[in-house]
């Protein structure tokens, strides 16, 4: 298999905060921002697991949203507006923690379509995507039930998450608009219901695993010629 990410631009941010003119990242083409790579730890003097998709100088999908990744997003000058679609590999809070603060910033951003969130299904131990989504801002029993508002547009085809659980079947599709199409797969990661990610933007091919051991053929067939 050759190495997933080698059809791409990389543009890694170190902990400060850049001028407005070296912020943007991928102005023509493809890249992968990585926003944070770290794992649970706090000592590792990293942000958690989260990477940015971005196209001609857009932001157009988050993979993941660890702790920390927030504030490596705004350095970063993506803004949420811009963005597809959100993408989970899996709810440890290493990969999700900071998803909260990413949706609420939409709101002072203005953005006025719908913003979809993709991820696994659920079992007895963590929660499907779409409960996720709820459990943090649904109006009655949510986390957050003061930003309920992130659930139901403010008008027609306004700003609202749109949560969706993915089976993870290579040979569908999970998302698709005018600038990507985006593959799952089911990867093994314990007992953790966990997803494998293949992008497909601008003429390049993205793969990130996720959190996995490597075995199962599912994640070879979604890697194949990225």
């Amino acid at each position: 298999m050759r190495i997933l990410f080698c059809l791409v631009t990389f543009c890694l941010h170190g902990p400060l905060v850049l001028s407005a003119d070296a912020q943007a990242c991928g102005r023509e083409g493809v890249a992968v921002q990585v926003l944070g790579s770290g794992g649970p730890e706090l000592q590792d003097k990293r942000a958690s697991s989260s990477y940015l998709v971005w196209q001609d100088g857009q932001a157009r999908v988050l993979v993941d949203a660890g702790g920390g990744s927030a504030l490596r997003f705004g350095e970063s000058g993506a803004s949420m507006s811009q963005l597809d679609v959100i993408l989970f590999t899996h709810f440890h809070v290493d990969h999700s923690a900071d998803f909260p603060a990413l949706a609420f910033s939409s709101w002072f951003e203005d953005r006025n379509r719908p913003l979809p969130v993709y991820g696994p299904t659920g079992n007895s131990e963590f929660p499907s995507t779409v409960d996720f989504v709820h459990a943090l801002f649904n109006s009655r029993e949510g986390v957050y039930r003061y930003l309920s508002v992130l659930l139901v547009p403010q008008e027609e085809g306004g700003y609202e998450l749109q949560p969706h659980n993915e089976v993870g079947d290579p040979s569908s599709v999970a998302f698709r608009n005018e600038h990507l199409s985006a593959y799952a797969a089911r990867v093994i990661h314990g007992f953790v219901p966990a997803l494998a990610w293949r992008i497909e933007i601008g003429g390049k091919t993205i793969v990130f695993s996720g959190d996995t051991n490597g075995e199962g053929a599912d994640l070879v067939r979604l890697a194949k010629d990225a």
